[in-house]
């Protein structure tokens, strides 16, 4: 009947209307308006004025059965009218008479007027006053009456029907009343008034509760209602976090009015508990927001009282707090950096680390919204690729982001390609002539990275496989699989057992399974000709012979009386179900992103296929590998820097920003540390880095192979110069040859140090240090300590003494000296302070370990089991900074380990192991693989940790098979 809809749409109209389908609203008249929204887009019934009057008098009819003591059928006569106006909203004539009586309410408590307000919510969302003049007042006065009325469904629906009339009858581009108008908005703010006066007393926390309610819901409309409220929202900030929500709300909206001033000194003490409250994350995001509107009219010291709060927030889970949070920075970054003033430039330092921090955020669009900022307002170079290089290099560096630096130079480096009229070019100017190419279509699914393996003749299966099937995460059992005709049904083993391949193991399982499974794959049932046909069928067609496409209806056909007890058990196996499919998509989920290939662009098949490639297909696919594999963006930045320094544009610049990174960087992350020292090696006459920070840098980011290489190069750079004066030549190169010397003993190739010594140091060390490393080789540690100790008195305040001591304590530590040591690294050291340990990075990385492990083996010399009280006051204070915290757990976990154990913190001590471990394996996989004596001196450390695993896993408590596990642990430590 569809495509005769102008000859039924008037009938149908009428017979309703004549009461031919029962005087009320019924099933029958639903399904007649989910059919009419149907024909919509074939016929409308505004032709003729008999047309417009019938569907005027159906939506009348409408509205006055919509009341109905069923919520749920109430609720749907809503949606029905809420339909038709949708429908029919140009042409037809509004009920005001019926609106009017729907609205009046009978008393205080009463629902009766809830129809109404729902209606007039309807027509008012289409822009539809449900009032004419003449009525107005009355419909005012009523509306008032529903605002005062104590049930909370009713209040808080007029309260937005009033926000909305408000905002339809207000002048255009202001909020200005006149009139009624404003009479009734005058008897609002009174009634408003009146509730929030009265929050004391009886009856206070109703009246709270409709001052919040009632507030929230008009300013929602109508903003300027606001103005009149800021103190008294202020005040009510006390209350639960449903309603300090609301609050947050309302006075974010009173900032557009010029209380931005009054606001912060009322709130400045408020704001950062509220935003680092996480039992509540609503307000947390509401104060976000009052915040961002708000920090426009804020000096920097005062923004500084907010912003450690906001930044607290940087690393939410939730988008909306990262978004918010990523938008305040990003303004602070603009507006702060011209500035002079100190408090503003840190803020802003602070804004620039979130920021870059940002680039690898988890969501794309706050990802792409911050490559965005940093490429498109000019806050990096644009026109040359070596300038830019410089600024990020200069500029976007901070030691809080060295995690993911290097993916995001690249990934910025690259994008400057974007905007030159290249990028879309091919590669090579002139392609091949008389070359047929062919779509390849590869399938990046996660279901066929094994496709290699497959037998030959799987092509009858894996090409009838289509990328959208295999893409989705349902399942395969809507792919209806076919044989070729050479191969028989008749060769297929036979099965009467009926499979369902709705499960995910048997889709995988069946992927490229053929013989005896196929038969579980054929239909266990038959369907007449053209079964479900009509179902399939997307378009319909009408009399003139076009195509329209079916809109979706806006209502489901339903039937509200259904059994109750059916519906339990239907709800319980859908909830079954729906937990089975949860996981078993889990799982999916997990090998998907493990096993998935995203392609960046097409292939073809034919001679020499890429032959016309363009430059957008390598960039793009290179920026997205680069964001996934540290490893590739390290080869491909040290690549890019090679052909850029052979440009010659700006060297001195790059050295800087270069020397920057290897002095002021505290983490040493083992990949960009690597990248920059061999960015230096490219030009190592222009490397300003001295020799003692390469060598601090190096070690710590376990990239000693590369350490060596660039001093021993700035070393042969070097001597090709001539400077002044021939003492100070060796001087300077004296302290460079230690510090080679320093790596190659952390290597443990002594033969090298040996010769260092003989060799290029002999001038400025006295000749005992030469015997003494002869005789640690021979393993005559005590002679080697007197040695040492001889050489320390004639070497003071040499490039040597550093080396010669941590000589020494190696020898102490080799004769078990542990309490001399310990003496040594208090007293001679540190002159009885602890905390001066952390003054200098030397003291740090070298004397930090010593003692640690000098403290934890005179804990065994004492009657009791106990740390000496001096270090386990230090050790507690170290390890509530943050900063010192992380330095100890990184690279002494396993002594800070054994000195848990000593306090009785096993399980504090147990996840300190396991973190040592996980560092121990982070820190093997950037070890160079042909230091020999380097790995083998690490693979002690690991020793180290596994003792200690083990002797943590034994049972806290005695148990029946206790002593057997502790006798293992014995003969394994033996």
């Amino acid at each position: 009947f569809r495509p005769h809809a102008s000859y039924w749409v008037a009938p149908i109209l009428k017979a309703v209307i004549d009461n031919c389908f029962d005087n009320g609203l019924n099933f029958l008249i639903h399904d007649v308006v989910c059919m009419l929204y149907d024909w919509h887009p074939v016929y409308v019934p505004n032709s003729t004025t008999e047309e417009r009057l019938l569907a005027s008098d159906f939506l009348r009819r409408l509205v006055q059965h919509t009341p109905n003591e069923r919520a749920g059928v109430f609720k749907y006569n809503v949606e029905v009218v809420k339909c038709v106006v949708s429908m029919w909203k140009t042409f037809v004539a509004v009920p005001y008479q019926e609106l009017m009586d729907l609205i009046v309410s009978k008393s205080d408590t009463s629902q009766t007027a809830e129809s109404g307000i729902l209606l007039a919510d309807v027509f008012l969302a289409h822009q539809i006053l449900p009032f004419n003049e003449t009525g107005k007042t009355r419909y005012y006065e009523n509306l008032l009456a529903n605002l005062k009325n104590q049930t909370m469904c009713i209040y808080k629906s007029t309260a937005t029907v009033i926000g909305k009339i408000l905002r339809t009858v207000c002048e255009e581009g202001s909020y200005a009343l006149t009139g009624t108008d404003d009479r009734f908005f005058t008897q609002v703010q009174e009634h408003i008034a009146f509730k929030g006066a009265n929050s004391a007393g009886s009856g206070g926390a109703r009246n709270t509760e409709q001052f919040v309610y009632i507030l929230h819901r008009v300013q929602a409309n109508y903003p300027a209602i606001v103005k009149s409220f800021v103190i008294q929202c202020i005040a009510q900030l006390k209350l639960p976090a449903s309603f300090r929500e609301m609050i947050m709300e309302c006075l974010t909206t009173a900032l557009d009015f010029d209380f931005r001033h009054e606001a912060f000194s009322l709130m400045h003490s408020q704001l950062p508990k509220f935003i680092t409250d996480n039992s509540s994350p609503d307000v947390q995001v509401a104060t976000l927001r009052f915040v961002k509107k708000l920090m426009v009219s804020l000096a920097p010291a005062e923004m500084s009282e907010l912003l450690p709060a906001v930044l607290s927030q940087k690393n939410n889970k939730r988008v909306q707090f990262r978004q918010v949070v990523y938008d305040i920075v990003s303004w602070l970054y603009d507006n702060y950096k011209p500035l002079r003033d100190e408090r503003a430039l840190a803020q802003m330092k602070e804004a620039q680390t979130v920021l870059v921090a940002g680039l690898t955020d988890p969501d794309k669009k706050l990802r792409d919204k911050l490559y965005e900022f940093w490429t498109v307002n000019d806050h990096l170079a644009q026109n040359n690729s070596c300038s830019r290089l410089v600024d990020i290099l200069r500029k976007l560096y901070s030691p809080s982001c060295e995690d993911m630096f290097v993916p995001i130079v690249i990934n910025l480096l690259l994008q400057i390609c974007e905007q030159t009229n290249e990028f879309d070019q091919n590669i090579f100017d002139n392609p091949l002539g008389n070359c047929a190419f062919e779509k390849y279509h590869v399938s990046g699914s996660w279901r066929t990275q094994h496709a290699a393996f497959v037998p030959m003749f799987a092509d009858t299966l894996a090409s009838q496989l289509s990328s959208s099937s295999l893409d989705s995460l349902d399942s395969l059992s809507n792919i209806q699989f076919q044989l070729r005709a050479t191969q028989s049904q008749s060769s297929l083993y036979s099965s009467s057992l009926v499979v369902s391949i709705s499960s995910s193991d048997y889709e995988e399982a069946s992927l490229y399974s053929f013989g005896g499974q196929s038969a579980s794959m054929t239909r266990s049932f038959k369907q007449g000709k053209d079964f479900g046909s009509r179902l399939l069928t997307p378009i319909d067609t009408t009399d003139g012979g076009s195509q329209i496409q079916s809109p979706s209806p806006i209502l489901p056909r339903r039937r509200l009386l259904k059994d109750q007890n059916k519906i339990g058990r239907q709800m319980a196996r859908e909830n079954t179900a729906k937990a089975d499919r949860q996981e078993r998509l889990l799982a999916e989920r997990t090998k998907r992103r493990e096993g998935e290939v995203r392609l960046t662009r097409e292939y073809r098949k034919g001679d020499y296929p890429d032959i016309e490639i363009s430059y957008c297909s390598i960039i793009r696919a290179l920026q997205t590998l680069a964001r996934r594999d540290q490893l590739v963006a390290r080869q491909l930045l040290v690549c890019l820097y090679k052909g850029l320094v052979k440009t010659e544009e700006n060297i001195p610049g790059l050295s800087a920003a270069l020397d920057n990174i290897l002095k002021t960087s505290t983490r040493h992350m083992p990949v960009l540390m690597a990248s920059v020292l061999e960015m230096c090696l490219v030009r190592p006459e222009h490397c300003l880095t001295p020799a003692a920070t390469i060598t601090d840098v190096c070690k710590n980011s376990h990239q000693i192979s590369l350490g060596v290489l660039l001093v021993e190069a700035k070393l042969m750079a070097s001597s090709g110069s001539q400077p002044p004066a021939k003492r100070a030549r060796s001087s300077a190169h004296a302290d460079d040859w230690v510090y080679l010397a320093e790596i190659y003993h952390s290597m443990e190739e002594k033969d090298v140090v040996q010769g260092l010594f003989e060799d290029k140091i002999a001038e400025v060390c006295a000749s005992a240090v030469r015997k003494a490393l002869q005789v640690e080789d021979e393993g005559r540690w005590k002679f080697a300590l007197q040695l040492y100790n001889q050489s320390l008195y004639d070497s003071r305040d040499s490039p040597a003494e550093n080396f010669l001591f941590e000589a020494s304590f190696k020898c102490l530590a080799h004769l078990s000296n542990w309490t001399d040591l310990n003496d040594t690294l208090k007293r001679v050291q540190l002159d009885g302070v602890l905390g001066d340990i952390w003054t200098d990075d030397w003291n740090k990385d070298h004397l930090l370990p010593w003692l640690f492990l000098s403290e934890i083996h005179c804990t065994q010399n004492t009657s009791v089991l106990s740390v000496a009280d001096d270090f386990k006051n230090a050790l507690s204070q170290w390890l509530t900074d943050r900063r010192k915290a992380e330095h100890i757990m990184s690279h002494l976990g396993e002594y800070l380990s054994v000195v848990q154990i000593v306090k009785d913190d096993i399980q504090r001590s147990k996840m300190t192991c396991d973190n040592s471990l996980l560092q121990f394996l982070s820190m093997w996989q950037q070890l160079d693989s042909l230091s020999n004596n380097l790995r083998a001196h690490h693979l002690l450390r690991l020793q180290s940790i596994m003792d200690i695993h083990h002797f943590l896993s034994l049972p806290s408590a005695a148990s029946g098979d206790w002593a057997n596990k502790v006798k293992r642990l014995l003969n394994q430590w033996n």
